[in-house]
Parts: C-alpha cells; sequence; structure tokens
C-alpha cells in the first residue's frame, strides 16, 4: 500500500486498530484520513463512529475551511467522504487542476481506487 510518508502509515495503522472493521469503505476512509494534514483533525476524546466524524460537526466549520490549503487538501477530505459515504461529491477536474504539482495525492487516488 502506498503512503505519502511514515506519519502517514502509522496514523492509518492508528485508525485501522481504533475502528476494528476491514470493511473497504472503513479501510478506504482510513487511508484518507490517515494523512497527517487530515489525522490532526480527529478528535479522539470523543466516540467515533467513522474517521470522518469530526468533518460532519457544525462547530468545526472553521476548520473545514482552514483545509482549503492551496494544496488541494480539501480535495482529499472529499474523496474520502465520497468514498465513504457515497453522498458527498467529488469533482475529479478539480482534484486534478489543485494536485497538478504533487503527485503525492494523485497516488493516494490511485491507491484508494484499488482497495
Amino acid at each position: 500500500m502506498y503512503f505519502i510518508c511514515l506519519e502517514h502509515e502509522e496514523n492509518y495503522d492508528i485508525l485501522m486498530k481504533y475502528f476494528k472493521n476491514e470493511h473497504k469503505d472503513y479501510i478506504r476512509a482510513c487511508y484518507v484520513a490517515a494523512i497527517p494534514k487530515i489525522f490532526k483533525h480527529i478528535d479522539f476524546t470523543e466516540p467515533l463512529n467513522g474517521p470522518f466524524d469530526w468533518y460532519f460537526k457544525k462547530e468545526n466549520s472553521n476548520l473545514v475551511y482552514s483545509l482549503y490549503d492551496g494544496e488541494g487538501t480539501n480535495n482529499l477530505v472529499d474523496l474520502g467522504l465520497h468514498f465513504w459515504s457515497g453522498d458527498n461529491p467529488f469533482n475529479l477536474n478539480n482534484a486534478s487542476y489543485a494536485w497538478r504539482n504533487n503527485c503525492d495525492y494523485f497516488k493516494v487516488l490511485q491507491q484508494i481506487c484499488v482497495i
């Protein structure tokens, strides 16, 4: 499995142990949520039903906005949410443009498609 960095892999292991679910939806969501820029937003002080629970809390609207970092991190969140719930729209064209200088994010997309 491809990981952007060692921290990504370690975060993935943490999430997989936390959720103890081998369903592909969980694997994909944990894989994307484990990316360090995303993982740091997960609040483990409250019980979690999924790795993107933090995203759906209304009080985190500023946090969600902070993901628009010019590197396409918000598109990674959209990708993870799309595979997690199926309801969240993911725009491949927008992501491709945002990731044009970041081959790691393209590799994440490739990896999540083969999980």
